[in-house]
């Protein structure tokens, strides 16, 4: 849910499109663990569930690094808030 003044409903100023920063449809952020596993998120969707709450729909990928084989994928979803919070790192690839 995007305000007028270019502001979600989280204070995160509004990209071009409606989206959030930190969760585009189609872009991949990571998040490494102290525990040496690397997360790859792949945003499939962001929408608001049925009270309005925006959630992010994204592939997960969990391996020791970017260019080996994964250890484990899913599908996921978690609060835009949430997801903005651990997944951090933008990466291109």
């Amino acid at each position: 849910m995007v305000s007028a003044s270019g502001i979600d409903v989280l204070g995160h100023p509004v990209a071009s499109g409606g989206e959030a920063p930190g969760a585009l449809p189609g872009r991949m952020y990571r998040l490494a663990g102290a525990d040496h596993l690397v997360r790859i998120a792949k945003v499939i969707d962001v929408r608001p569930d049925t009270m309005g709450i925006p959630h992010v729909h994204f592939e997960l990928r969990v391996g020791r690094g970017f260019d080996r084989p994964a250890d484990f994928e899913e599908t996921r979803t978690l609060s835009l808030e949430t997801f903005v919070g651990l997944f951090r790192e933008a990466i291109d690839h």
